[in-house]
């Protein structure tokens, strides 16, 4: 998930190692959940195109269908973290 805008360089120069640790810290977590979204999300896209539709769905597709739902809501969570890590930083440096 490259949604996020990267930060200037004047603000990252003035953040402290601290800071950059944490800032790094989060755009790892969500690089990794936002993988694991897609993941999960095209594994239940496969199982729902493999299913009939007209029927109603079986639980492991609907459990397949939960886990996308899941994961993105964590890697959503994480990008708006981020986000909000990286708005505070620059009002704190700017």
């Amino acid at each position: 998930m490259k949604l996020n805008k990267p930060l200037p360089k004047a603000v990252l120069a003035k953040m402290s190692p601290a800071e950059q640790k944490k800032l790094t810290a989060l755009e790892e977590k969500s690089a990794s959940l936002g993988a694991e979204m897609e993941k999960a999300q095209s594994a239940a896209s496969a199982a729902m195109r493999k299913e009939n539709s007209s029927v109603k769905r079986s639980a492991a597709v609907q459990n397949l269908i939960n886990k996308g739902f899941k994961a993105e809501f964590f890697a959503f969570k994480a990008g708006d973290a981020l986000r909000a890590y990286k708005e505070s930083m620059r009002t704190k440096y700017a």
